[in-house]
């Protein structure tokens, strides 16, 4: 599925909801955004804790 987001003047993006809900993410969670070509892959961060 494809979806379109758009990046603020301070540089930031925002998640579809359908989206962000629907991979079970949460507020405040940390992703690590990877550079694939010129692509970016984006996964949740997993905390060493």
């Amino acid at each position: 599925m494809t979806y379109t987001a758009t990046i603020t003047s301070k540089r930031q993006i925002t998640l579809p909801s359908s989206l962000f809900s629907g991979l079970g993410l949460k507020k405040g969670q940390k992703m690590t955004i990877t550079k694939r070509g010129d692509e970016l892959v984006m996964t949740p961060a997993i905390s060493a804790v």
